[in-house]
């Protein structure tokens, strides 16, 4: 693997692996709970639907960074015989 792809797996499992689902778990703890209740007292469905849209994503670059080391684990491609 080249330097380049080292640096591209590192940031990121660093921005969308570690920050986003950090950002997911104060979403779903944090706020959510403070947007259902008084003084927001949003509706249930919309800030249900825009958190499970965000879980999903997390999710998504989950899935994404396990590629990425399943990707990095094969190492370089084989050269083909002439």
């Amino acid at each position: 693997m080249t330097v380049n792809n080292v640096v591209f797996a590192l940031a990121f499992f660093v921005v969308r692996v570690l920050v986003y689902w950090a950002g997911v778990y104060n979403l779903l703890l944090r706020i959510r709970p403070s947007l259902l209740t008084a003084p927001y007292s949003c509706p249930p469905l919309v800030v249900n639907t825009i958190c499970a849209f965000i879980s999903a994503g997390a999710c998504l670059n989950g899935y994404w960074f396990a590629y990425i080391v399943r990707m990095a684990r094969r190492g370089p491609p084989k050269p083909k015989a002439t």
